[in-house]
Parts: structure tokens; sequence; C-alpha cells
């Protein structure tokens, strides 16, 4: 119970350098420069272009809310929990775990139809736009995003820095236009075999326990000893009852082939065309003695069938003109009548016995005050009998399939009997297709087995919706909370059971009825207060039952939940303004030495190069425009790289050879360790931000990038010296965080009392440690010259 609970709770508080409408914007960006074919790069002052190729540019724009979503990627998918602590990071302790570079090699080998590589394309562009949103936000914080290490100071402050940089991202239209590939991420990514050994671990073990129950109902559904027993049973009657020996490939055939004709929920129009052709072949093959045996009976089989496909076509006919008159019943105006008094009435009486409970139901349902208030229409009742006599038709023709069906049933028993009365029946049975004829039914048998996949596929169902609603419920969770929760809690409810067995559509029918049940009283409230002086009242005792929930729900997690995350959580449930993102930064308790100072929200707005409400200027916010960039790069593949490469002079590496890039790699490909880090173009990232008299972090712990490890590993365009120069300092914009490594850059005064310090600035804003000066010395150059 822990696991769910926390994934209910946990969404909403994950590790995102930038928040997922931030994402949805830098891939917006990506679509927007696309759509001429080529992406344009700003470099100083001049355009660079990339024309990309049609494959690429075709998969993205004709598939962009696939891509939109791919750029929340791991935030979401394949769930939050394996997506943060997985995707996300690199376990330094298990080296059989996947690192983001193995991850993302991963998804790129079983992304197949357009739709799963346009987001796996915008999985990429996630992972790249953290690479800086990531190095933006640990900068302030004071480290990477880590629920397990004793404290959770740093974790608020990644938290109300997200909110706030999300606060000022530009919005628009395109941020709702997303679309998930849910049967992508769970028969490719969540029941993949290569993924089972990363879900056998703590933060998997989840997926784990899925996969593993899927496939032991799996192998015990489509176990040999089902079909062993019926083989044993059809052989036991044919010899019992005929006095005939059947082979054991004949019983097998009467078992394999007979089984669809006894399941009236397998008759459809398709299964009926089978039937009759089958019929049809088996005529033309038998001999001539048992033709005229039993060409009667066949008759009967195929215009039973025939029967059937007829009925389907008028079913499908009698289906479409309901549903139109359904629709232009809509457009009638509704006033309400006797349905709606019923149903007001039935869901008023439910109150009763509460107070005034009782004086509500006789005002509303005895005084019929609902019919007064809304009137007759004569054209809604006419289109009412219209539908009702249309309903009427389809049952009719549903009952007409039925009993068609059960002619066809019993046509093939009595076929079947009147072969097994000849001495050939063997030999027939051997030569001919007998599905139409075999009617031996093994109810002692076939239960279990219907069970079993019947079970097994209601698994499939729930691990369907559980990715459906987990990934939306992360969309949900930036602009709206309550539904964000309610996909969480709505699957829970009416899903998570059909892993146990029980059938889904029995759980999901009753939350399809409350679902009703509450949008009629939704409705119903905005008349109440009309209809009665008691729905104060009601409003009240809501608001009370909503009250003592939370504090339920509260208590509920410091039950199920370590100490750390629920202080966390209790946290995210209250305030996530700017006076609670300036409170954080005048407080630490994590025993860190984290910064501390009175002027946070002023720094991360010059930063963003925000005034009073307004959005962050993409042009200036480092974080934000280098995100871009290197989002766009991602899409690009080996040749559309080193063309970018040679228009800046460069061909040849000295660490990558004859070239930079090559077939099937792209910018990121063995690149980096970890999003949760940060300057994963470095394989040491510099030492966090620490107050005076506090040590940094050890080397192992800042590990997020390689070296080039002889031109095998690395960022490419940082781990070369000349693309480093002339490439990667000039598609790139810094300082990256001016407001603690460069204040004066944007107007602000130097932070006092804190150590590792960047020494950056606008022309060299990338140093390696708080060791290099190249700032430094580049500013005192012009002195030096001058005492020459």
């Amino acid at each position: 119970m822990k696991k769910p609970l926390i994934l209910a709770l946990l969404f909403s508080a994950n590790a995102a350098a930038f928040k997922i409408d931030t994402h949805v914007w830098v891939g917006q960006q990506v679509i927007e420069d696309l759509q001429d074919g080529k992406l344009d790069f700003k470099v100083d002052g001049k355009t660079i272009s990339v024309p990309v190729n049609n494959n690429t540019k075709d998969l993205i724009l004709q598939n962009q809310s696939y891509y939109r979503s791919g750029n929340i990627g791991p935030d979401m998918s394949p769930d939050v929990i394996v997506g943060q602590s997985q995707i996300h990071t690199e376990d330094q302790l298990d080296r059989t775990m996947w690192n983001t570079s193995q991850w993302l090699d991963f998804l790129d080998s079983v992304a197949e139809r357009d739709s799963e590589r346009a987001f796996v394309l915008g999985f990429k562009a996630h992972a790249a736009a953290d690479i800086f949103a990531h190095t933006y936000v640990n900068r302030y914080a004071g480290g990477a995003f880590d629920l397990a290490d004793g404290e959770i100071d740093v974790e608020l402050r990644h938290i109300l820095i997200e909110s706030l940089i999300s606060k000022h991202t530009p919005k628009g239209a395109y941020s709702s236009q997303l679309s998930v590939p849910v049967g992508f991420i769970r028969d490719k990514i969540v029941y993949n075999p290569d993924t089972q050994s990363q879900w056998n671990s703590p933060s998997g073990s989840h997926l784990y326990a899925i996969n593993t129950l899927r496939k032991n109902v799996e192998d015990l559904a489509h176990s040999n000893i089902f079909k062993e027993l019926k083989v044993a049973a059809v052989k036991a009657v044919a010899k019992a009852q005929a006095g005939i020996q059947l082979n054991d490939q004949t019983a097998e055939k009467i078992v394999e082939l007979g089984e669809d004709i006894n399941k009236v929920s397998n008759w459809n129009i398709d299964k009926a065309q089978q039937i009759r052709d089958a019929a049809t072949r088996f005529k033309k093959d038998l001999t001539n003695g048992h033709q005229k045996l039993i060409s009667a009976q066949l008759d009967t089989i195929n215009n039973a069938a025939n029967a059937v496909v007829k009925a389907h076509g008028e079913l499908s006919n009698a289906r479409l003109k309901l549903a139109k008159l359904t629709n232009e019943l809509n457009s009638i105006p509704m006033n309400l009548t006797e349905k709606v008094t019923e149903k007001v009435c039935k869901n008023v009486k439910s109150w009763s016995g509460g107070l005034f409970g009782g004086w509500v139901t006789k005002k509303v349902c005895e005084s019929k005050l609902v019919e007064k208030i809304i009137g007759l229409n004569p054209t809604y009742k006419v289109q009412q009998e219209l539908i009702r006599a249309e309903k009427r038709l389809v049952e009719k023709l549903g009952s007409s399939i039925t009993k068609e069906v059960s002619k066809l049933k019993k046509a093939s028993k009595d076929a079947h009997d009147i072969l097994k009365s000849t001495i050939e029946l063997e030999n027939q049975l051997a030569q001919n297709l007998i599905e139409t004829l075999q009617q031996f039914h093994t109810a002692s048998i076939s239960p279990v087995e219907a069970f079993l996949k019947a079970w097994l596929q209601n698994i499939d169902l729930a691990t369907t919706q559980y990715i459906h609603n987990i990934n939306h419920a992360v969309i949900y969770s930036v602009t709206d909370k309550d539904r964000s929760q309610k996909m969480i809690n709505d699957w829970v409810t009416c899903y998570s059971s059909g892993l146990m067995g029980m059938p889904v559509t029995l759980t999901s029918s009753r939350c399809t009825v409350e679902d009703y049940l509450q949008e009629t009283l939704d409705k119903l409230s905005e008349i109440m207060h009309v209809v009665s002086p008691a729905y104060k009242v009601y409003e009240e005792i809501q608001r009370i039952k909503s009250k003592v929930a939370n504090k339920a729900v509260e208590k509920l997690i410091k039950e199920l939940t370590s100490d750390e995350l629920y202080q966390l959580l209790k946290h995210l449930r209250s305030d996530m303004s700017e006076v609670a993102l300036q409170r954080q930064f005048s407080k630490d308790n994590s025993g860190k030495g984290l910064l501390l100072t009175n002027d946070i929200v002023t720094r991360i707005k010059a930063d963003m190069h925000v005034t009073g409400n307004s959005q962050f200027n993409p042009s200036k916010f480092a974080a934000a425009h280098n995100a871009v960039v290197l989002a766009k790069l991602s899409i690009l593949n080996y040749r559309e790289l080193n063309h970018l490469i040679a228009q800046f002079g460069l061909s040849s590496s000295q660490h990558y050879g004859s070239s930079f890039y090559y077939a099937g790699e792209n910018i990121l490909s063995s690149a980096v360790r970890s999003l949760d880090g940060n300057h994963q173009w470095q394989e040491v990232a510099p030492q966090y931000v620490r107050r005076t008299g506090f040590s940094g972090v050890s080397t192992q712990q800042r590990k997020f990038g390689y070296a080039h490890n002889n031109g095998t590993q690395g960022f490419k365009l940082w781990q070369d010296p000349n693309a480093q120069s002339r490439i990667f300092k000039q598609l790139f914009i810094g300082p990256l965080v001016p407001g603690i490594d460069a204040p004066s850059e944007v107007g602000l005064s130097p932070l006092s009392g804190i150590q590792y310090t960047l020494d950056s600035c606008s022309f060299a804003p990338f140093p390696q440690d708080e060791q290099d000066r190249t700032c430094t010395v580049i500013k005192v150059l012009p002195a030096l010259t001058m005492l020459n």
C-alpha cells in the first residue's frame, strides 16, 4: 500500500529542474523552428542553418502532440517513480542498472511507429533540456534532488525554484495538445524482456511485480495441461459413445478448431463469415457417400451463418440510426421532465436522514418542483419515442443473432452426432476441416482456462490504464491539481483490482456510474439553492467532510512514509509562492552549509530577465536558451551534426577521429550519466556553493558526464578542445547562473560568506571549476598591457 500512496503524491514533487510546462515550451520551440525544414542557430549575430532530413521533419511535424509529450519524458514515463529514480540518474553502486545514455539508446531501439519515434525524439529533447536546467537549479539549490540523503532542504529549494520558472514560462494553446503512446510504453518498455532486470530493483519493484504476475498467469493459462485434458476427454467420449478410436492428431484438431463455436461472445460478423466459408469448403471435400448423409445439416449451418452475417449488418445500421437520433436529441432544448425528476428524486433520497433530509425529499419529489421549473417540450418527447423505438429494434436484432447462433450450434451438434455414428469418422475427421461440426463441450476444464486468460487480459487492461492515468496525472499537475489527483484515485479505485483477477469491466463500470451520479449532483447543485433553503446546510456538511478527509490523508501519509518524505509532502501541500521561496533560502537545516540570502527571488528573476510578472526572456535567460539549442541538436542525425560542425571550420577531431559523429550516433550518445546532475558536458561537475566553513562534495558524487575515453564517450563538442572553443562556447550562452557567479552582469551585488563560486562572465561563461580564473585574467590583461 505504501508504493501506490507515494506514487499518488510524489508526482507533484519530482526532481525536474524545469516543470513540465517549461519542457513542453522547449519542445514547441523546436517544432516552430522546424517548419521550414531547417534549424537555425544564432552565433555572434549571424544565423547558421542546418537542413533537417525529411524523415525527422515529418516525424515531428506530423506527430506534434507525441513529440511534445516526449518532452515531458521521464518526468512522467513510463511512470513518475521509474522515470525519476532510474532514467534520470545513475546508480553508482549497481553497474547492472542503466544510466541515462543507456536508457536513451534502448528507447531508440524499440521505437517503430512514427508516433513512437516522435515520442522518443521528444524524450531526447527532454534530456537535452535537463542538462542545462539541472545545472541552473542545482547551483542555487545546493545539490541534486535526492530523497535518500536524510534532508529535504535541497529538494524544497528545487521545487520552489521550478515553480518560479514555471510561473514566468511563456504560455500557448500547444500546452494542452499532448498525446501519450500508452501502448508503446506498456508493450515495448514496461513489458519488454530487456527491462525486467531494471524493474527488479527498489524503485522498479511495482513494475517487476506486474510483469512477474503476468508471466505466471500467462504460463498457466497457456499450459499444455489444459489441452492434454481436453484431448483425452474428446478421445474418451468418442470411444465410449461411438466406439471410435480417435488418434491424438484428430482429437487435437477437434479441440483447437471447435472452441470458438461454443463461445457466443466471439460471434461477430467476421466469425460468421469464417464459419460459413469453412462449411462450404467442408461440403466440397466430403466423399459422395457422406455428402448425402449430412448435406442437409451443412446447408443448415450455411444458412444460419448467413443469417448471422445479415443480422449483424442490420444491427450496425440500427445502431448508427440510434446514435444519429441521440445526437439530434442533444440539439433539442433539454426540458428534463419525468426522467430528470426521477434522477433528482433518486439522488436527493440518498441525503435523507441527515439535517433537514426528510424535508428536502418531500419538497423536491412530491411537489414536482423540477417539472414546474423546467416545463415540457413536445419535440423532445417525440424524439425520445423515436429513440425508444430504435432501441427496441436494436434489442430485437440482438436477440435474433443470439437465436441464429443457437441454431448454428445445434446444426453443428447434429452433424457431429451423424458423423460419430459412422465407422469412417476417424478418416473423415482427419482429412477435412471439422470446426463447424465439433460440439463436444469440456465444461469441467474450460472455465479454469477461461478464467486465467481473462485474468491475463485484465492485467493488460489495468497496466494500460495505469500508464495512461499516471502519465496524464503528471500532465495535469501544473494546470489542474484536482484532476491530476483524480486520475490516480480513479486508477486505484477502478482498475487496480484487475491485477488480482477481478474483471476490469465491473469496477470501471461502477466508476462510470459514480462519475455520472456526481455529474448529476453537480448540475443539481446549480438549482438546489432555489429549490431548497437547506442547501446551505448541505454545502457546510460537504466542507466539513472535505476538511476531515484532508486530515485523514495527512495522517495516513505520516504513517506509511518515511519522515523525510512526509515532511516534504506536507510542505508541498502548502505554500508554493515567492514568499515560500524566500523563506526557504533564509534557513538551512540540512547541515550542508547551503546558500542563505534574503534576495533569492530578485536574483532568479534577474537571471530570467523578468520584470514584474512578465515572461522570461528566451534569448537572455541562459538556462532556457541553451536548453532550446541543445534540444534542437538532439534531433539531428550524425550527418547533420557533422554538417553543422563543418560550418565552424572543423571536420576531424583530436579525440574522435576523422569525424565527430558516426552512423547511429546523436549529440547525446554516450554523453550523459545522469540527468539529475549538472555540467554533464564535463566528466566532473564543479563544487556546489557552500557557506564558508563547510566542506564540498566528493569528486565521485559529481561525476555526471564522461571524459572522451579514447574517443568512445563524452560530450564531444566540449571534450574536443577545438570544438569547445569554436563551437560549444559559441552556440551556448552564459554565464549560466549570474545571480551567484557573475552578479554584476545582471546588476546585482556579490553574495557574501560563500565559497566555491565560479569565475564566470559573458566572454568566458563556462569555467571548468572554481580554480578556473579565465575571466579574471581576461579582465586584468588590459591593465597588465598598460604596465608593459
